[in-house]
């Protein structure tokens, strides 16, 4: 029978051996008795679980931790791996597991323009060669007429270094609203994995 197997802390069950079906947690003393022997049977000795009973699975990148949940929702098992690098192996022992997308929505169409055109009037102004070509005299469009205006305005106030480091400091906004569930998933610590094959059947 082939299986993999992960280590881990805290728990009287010091080891965790993933199967085709199951899952078993085992003490020392039931996985020597495994490895010295090669026989499956030993594993019953243990405490198992079908994976088919699993419904989700939650982890925690910084903690290491993993819980197991039943498709209510209610946890099955709880514990911690040694190290971080067995998390994605452990996973990946799971078929059928994809990770729950994140609940971030990124910005709207519309409202990602308008923060564009918002952000760009900033860095327009902030970059402009002298102050004095901050000027809407000229300008036949009523509303780009007046957000010069406001810019010349500003400028007058806070000068353009400012005015620069605000349209920055907006375009860094607005990249991350824009992007926001990838970045979301990529510097998260929690993590959700939830069995798609079964979750698109009838579950137990």
């Amino acid at each position: 029978m082939k299986y993999l197997h992960f280590n881990i802390i805290g728990e009287p069950c010091r080891h965790v051996v993933v199967a085709e079906e199951h899952l078993y947690l085992l003490d020392g003393q039931e996985y020597k008795a495994l490895v010295e022997s090669k026989d499956p049977d030993v594993l019953k000795q243990g405490l198992q679980m079908e994976k088919s009973r699993i419904g989700s699975m939650e982890l925690n990148k910084k903690s290491r931790e993993i819980v197991l949940l039943d498709y209510e929702g209610l946890v099955l098992e709880r514990f911690q791996l040694s190290t971080r690098a067995q998390l994605k192996p452990f996973v990946r022992s799971f078929d059928g597991f994809v990770r729950q997308t994140s609940s971030s929505k990124r910005i709207r169409p519309m409202t990602a323009l308008l923060f564009m055109g918002i952000t760009y009037s900033f860095i327009w102004a902030g970059t402009r060669p002298e102050s004095a070509d901050i000027n809407p005299e000229g300008i036949r469009l009523r509303l780009a007429y007046f957000v010069v205006q406001f810019m010349e305005w500003l400028n007058g106030i806070i000068g353009q270094e400012l005015i620069l480091a605000i349209g920055l400091f907006l375009l860094l906004v607005l990249v991350y609203l824009v992007f926001r569930p990838e970045i979301g998933r990529m510097v998260g610590n929690e993590r959700v994995y939830i069995n798609s094959r079964l979750h698109s059947n009838s579950h137990p």
